[in-house]
């Protein structure tokens, strides 16, 4: 039977090995995370700019519904 040092030990060690799996597979995570949250920032950024574009050709189609609007009342 094993001493009650080496069983402590023993204990300690798979502790720390424990310890040490579970802050990799932390690290793997937080990656993984990181790299899920990289996408979704393009994702949102592509967005944003086909939103910006559309409100541009809405205000330059509008600008042009309105300068023909105003030369038919002109005439």
């Amino acid at each position: 039977m094993a001493s009650p040092k080496k069983k402590w030990l023993r204990m300690k060690a798979l502790e720390e090995a424990a310890n040490i799996a579970e802050t990799e597979e932390q690290e793997i995570e937080i990656e993984h995370l990181t790299e899920q949250n990289n996408v979704l920032e393009t994702i949102v950024i592509k967005e944003e700019a086909k939103l910006a574009s559309t409100k541009i050709k809405t205000k330059a189609n509008k600008n042009n519904r309105n300068n023909k609007t105003s030369r038919k009342k002109k005439r």
